[in-house]
């Protein structure tokens, strides 16, 4: 059985290239095709350096979503363009920029764009209570979305139907110390994002034009998990009792002055708590699949392993 193909990029631009889906992609990529051109973007000139250093032969670039002059150099002449997003982004603003760059260069034949969304929902079904916080978790991607499909370019939406393995690693501090995971009660899949930014790099060196304008939504095929499931897989690998702490107090004690500073904006906490809860109680459309292993060509990485590999860096 033979498909139409498309055109596999010559260039490759990759946003966020010194995260943890970028740089993992990037990585990938100089792997598994050396005579692909990378163009590694940072908006942070702290990360430039560091890029230098792991990709000599790149060609690296500070590039702004806000600052379109900036976008039109990075991508100019890139066939290939990844897209990552920080939360809290502005996508409205953000979005219209980086089409009218990409159209402007006029080079582009495959866009892959992370998203994150219950696949079948719409932002006008989200809560008003999150709609009213502005952009972010709950809302954001559906309005990058909605300016990204108007466009008509090339993309394929990368939809993270999962929970990030690493967040475990950013909240180790904590579970350390209060020798309990706090966080709350989901119910949820879960994806290495390593492996996400392989299956990004597989999307775009892929001859098959069939996965252009689709909404791909992965997970690691294994693991749909309560918090309290997780928790007693992290005390099986660490061999030390780990409690779960799903209270909305401990989660707001925890992390408010954490994730305020983070991203210098207040509430970002209370929000999340009530993110979570609407999460919570839509959880009926939580599924697993095998899109993630069918794109990687094997078994993704399970919870546990991760767990077993990072067991120094989460305890």
């Amino acid at each position: 059985m033979s498909f139409d193909t498309k055109p596999i990029p010559k260039t490759i631009a990759v946003f966020g290239a010194n995260a943890h889906i970028g740089n993992p992609l990037a990585k990938f990529l100089r792997f598994k095709a050396p005579h692909v051109k990378l163009r590694l973007i940072s908006s942070n000139p702290a990360t430039t350096k560091n890029l230098e250093q792991q990709f000599p032969d790149a060609r690296i670039c500070r590039a702004d979503y806000f600052d379109p002059a900036s976008l039109e150099d990075a991508l100019r002449d890139a066939e290939g363009i990844f897209v990552v997003t920080p939360t809290y982004l502005d996508e409205k603003v953000a979005m219209t920029n980086l089409v009218a760059s990409i159209k402007a260069v006029a080079s582009a034949v495959h866009i892959v764009r992370i998203v994150g969304h219950e696949p079948e929902q719409t932002i006008d079904r989200i809560p008003q209570r999150l709609r009213d916080f502005g952009t972010g978790t709950a809302t954001q991607h559906f309005i990058a979305r909605e300016v990204l499909d108007a466009s008509r370019l090339p993309i394929t939406y990368l939809n993270i139907g999962a929970s990030y393995m690493d967040n475990f690693i950013r909240i180790a501090e904590i579970t350390r110390r209060t020798k309990s995971l706090v966080w709350p009660q989901r119910y949820i899949p879960y994806v290495d994002p390593r492996e996400v930014g392989e299956i990004a790099a597989r999307l775009l060196l892929s001859p098959d034009r069939r996965y252009v304008h689709q909404f791909l939504t992965i997970n690691n095929g294994h693991d749909l998990l309560t918090s309290d499931a997780v928790a007693a897989i992290m005390s099986d690998v660490l061999l030390e009792p780990i409690a779960h702490d799903g209270s909305k107090d401990a989660f707001l004690r925890e992390f408010t002055g954490i994730w305020e500073r983070r991203y210098n904006r207040k509430g970002v906490a209370e929000y999340l708590w009530e993110f979570f809860k609407y999460e919570a109680e839509n959880s009926a459309f939580q599924s697993l699949n095998d899109v993630a292993e069918r794109i990687l060509q094997r078994k993704p990485m399970t919870l546990r392993a991760f767990f077993q590999e990072h067991r120094a860096l989460i305890y």
